[in-house]
């Protein structure tokens, strides 16, 4: 069994190894809240840019995706 400061290392271990949005989301939902934002609060701040920036950029491609005008036809 690990104590809180092993598994809030794991957590900012997790968050700084994800590539994508998902992982973020697929990494925090095993924390409870109060866990998530002690690691981000002790996250430098180009830590915290870069998950801000994956969060941006995979939230701008999705709603690209959603908005795109699809190229059927209705006969």
């Amino acid at each position: 069994m690990t104590n809180d400061s092993e598994t809030l290392a794991q957590l900012k271990t997790a968050l700084l190894k994800a590539q994508t949005v998902g992982a973020i989301y697929s990494v925090i939902e095993d924390y409870t809240y109060q866990e998530f934002e002690q690691v981000y609060q002790e996250l430098t701040p180009n830590q915290k840019v870069r998950l801000e920036t994956i969060r941006d950029r995979d939230t701008h491609h999705q709603l690209l995706a959603i908005h795109q005008p699809s190229n059927e036809t209705i006969a």
